[in-house]
């Protein structure tokens, strides 16, 4: 597509007339405990129209869910994947000249020499560009540079950020850069229409293979608008660096739970296959939304509850939602506390982290759903009842099992399966804003800014290779924790903002300010100066709060709690020696332990999934 012909003008136009902004309650945000913790941020490139690009990237929403996805979805369904990928590698040879020209503008010579061989083994060997012998039979890899990044490369960083319609994030600089590399692309010197018949063409047929992953960014996203500004910005940062990193790597706890992202469904369709569905609460805000596998016959049901700010279709919870439905279970999941979703759905007012009110709303969600449920599909459908959850999803597991013992009403529950959950979720939250800080732990900010960009760039690195669950990760511990902290943290951030400020921000008005005061908020923060203020309005004491947070205060209950099971790490940072000791303790002869994976690293691993199956099963029987 021809950038010259993209609305562009009007919109930088109309930049000027808005006055579209969002008001909000800063009063709300108390002040940071740690402000350099702003500074650890990844930084965004500056969007001083953003009312204008919201706009945009809502009108490119609707085009994408309306008109374009239906059509990628049966596109995909006439044009099998080889036959896609074929027509993909087909565009990406024949645009050679502009990686060449940009390699060379940033004297990368060896690059362009790349490109060269590559156009050369491609177009010959591997028939005129379908095939990709060049990387997979001679291992020579593209050096995607276009003139956006020359630019970047000469000193020009971009200063204003643009969401294009249709073609997405872009900046300035790149958008220029885009209509310079326009020149450079063969497709361009077609006949007209036939130019532009044959981008939209190659667009559309990369469009189809990406599909799926920008549907469901869309969809599981508080603010997908934010977070791909985001994650743009820091991509085009690696790119113009060419991913400039420290070579060193590590293998303890932290960058072993980074293995976590291996762990995904082996059925790519089972997360089609559910049922989506919402139940109305009485004094909720709006209905809460619900995932059902349901087996075709009568079966156990298996309610998961995912963990720390999980949507219920994450690719962990899928992973153990599939070994369940594999084994019998119908599956029921609903989005944790701490996810957008549930915050905007729940009460008014709400602040998770006061384990008596959590559970109290998790109770309410659970009867809700099922009277729900059962009404359309039959009480007769659903039989034996079993809880399951990772990390904060089994923590709550946990919780809720003790208390229907308490309750006496533990008949409701036959069996629970609990996968590497904390123990004190204050100080498990505290662990992860250490993570975070990981890289300022010695007190040099510049330092700390070179881990992270080294960090950014790994992880970029590792998107693009390919990695399997035993390739050997590049990040050093420090860079992994950095990681795992940061996705802590804009969770932290998406879950505030869903629950304190969403019904007072404008669909297109500017949230950029509310952001930048967030950026330095800790989950320490949260707890001492959110969720007590929030919880002592209700009577709530901090000190209460501190002993519903900690699961050894629930330890006979939980000692008398049948059909119980927990998978625990030897080297998990979310516990210390005491609390691992505990849980094996307490549950002597109901645990199965690993002795590496720091936290849900190893739930890729067929030992441990073996393991849960074992488990699966034993309780199925036992229904």
């Amino acid at each position: 597509m021809n950038l010259k012909t993209l609305p562009i003008i009007p919109l930088l136009a109309a930049a000027g007339l808005c006055s579209c902004q969002s008001s909000y309650d800063a009063s709300k945000i108390p002040a940071a405990s740690h402000p350099t913790d702003g500074e650890l941020m990844v930084k965004a490139v500056n969007d001083p129209i953003e009312p204008v690009n919201r706009a945009s990237f809502a009108l490119t929403e609707g085009l994408f869910d309306y008109v374009l996805y239906p059509a990628a979805k049966g596109y995909k369904w006439l044009i099998p994947e080889p036959g896609r990928k074929n027509i993909s590698n087909f565009g990406a040879n024949i645009t050679y000249p502009v990686r060449l020209v940009n390699n060379s503008l940033q004297w990368q010579w060896s690059e362009s020499w790349t490109e060269t061989k590559r156009f050369g083994i491609n177009t010959t060997e591997g028939v005129l560009g379908l095939y990709d012998p060049a990387t997979a039979k001679y291992s020579l890899r593209a050096s995607k540079e276009d003139l956006g990044q020359t630019f970047g490369k000469w000193g020009w960083n971009s200063q204003m950020y643009l969401f294009i319609p249709v073609l997405g994030p872009s900046s300035e600089r790149d958008a220029l850069g885009m209509f310079g590399d326009s020149y450079l692309n063969p497709v361009s010197y077609v006949e007209s229409p036939y130019n532009y018949v044959s981008k939209g063409f190659l667009g559309f047929n990369e469009l189809s293979i990406h599909a799926d992953t920008i549907h469901n960014f869309l969809v599981e996203n508080y603010d997908p608008y934010e977070l791909s500004r985001l994650l743009y910005s820091a991509a085009r940062e690696a790119a113009i660096s060419n991913y400039a990193h420290d070579s060193t790597s590590s293998d303890g706890a932290e960058t072993q739970t980074l293995r976590a992202i291996f762990a995904k469904p082996s059925n790519p369709d089972f997360k089609m296959q559910c049922i989506d569905d919402s139940a109305v609460i009485e004094g909720w805000k709006q209905e809460l939304p619900y995932s059902l596998w349901l087996q075709p016959e009568p079966a156990p049901l298996m309610v998961q509850l995912p963990g720390l700010g999980s949507f219920r279709k994450g690719n962990m919870d899928l992973a153990l939602a599939e070994l369940a439905y594999e084994e019998g279970y119908s599956v029921l999941i609903f989005s944790n506390t701490f996810n957008w979703e549930f915050m905007t759905s729940a009460p008014q007012g709400y602040a998770p982290g006061y384990v008596n009110r959590d559970m109290e709303l998790l109770r309410e969600a659970y009867q809700a759903i099922m009277i729900d449920a059962e009404a359309t599909y039959g009480a007769d459908h659903f039989q034996q009842r079993s809880l399951s959850g990772m990390s904060m999803g089994a923590w709550y597991t946990l919780n809720l099992a003790a208390d229907l013992k308490h309750r006496g009403t533990d008949h409701l529950v036959d069996n629970v399966i609990a996968i590497n959950p904390p123990v004190n979720l204050l100080d498990s939250l505290g662990a992860l804003d250490l993570l975070y800080r990981a890289p300022y732990q010695n007190g040099d900010m510049d330092r700390a800014k070179q881990t992270i960009d080294s960090a950014i760039a790994k992880a970029f690195i590792s998107a693009s290779m390919g990695l399997t669950p035993t390739s050997d990760l590049p990040f050093t511990n420090t860079e992994a924790s950095y990681l795992i902290g940061l996705n802590f943290r804009l969770t932290l951030h998406e879950a505030i903002i869903a629950g304190a400020f969403n019904e007072e921000l404008s669909v297109f008005g500017s949230k950029g300010a509310l952001y930048k005061d967030m950026e330095a908020l800790s989950f320490d923060d949260y707890y001492k100066k959110i969720a007590v203020m929030v919880n002592e309005r209700q009577g709530v004491t901090e000190k209460d709060i501190q002993e519903s947070v900690n699961l050894e205060n629930r330890s006979e209950q939980l000692k008398q709690v049948k059909g119980l099971h927990l998978v625990l790490s030897d080297n998990d940072f979310l516990l210390n020696p005491k609390e691992l000791n505990w849980l094996k303790t307490t549950f002597a002869g109901k645990t199965t332990v690993f002795e590496q994976g720091g936290h849900l690293g190893e739930l890729w691993r067929p030992e441990l999934q073996a393991a849960i199956r074992e488990q699966l099963r034993k309780n199925y029987n036992n229904k």
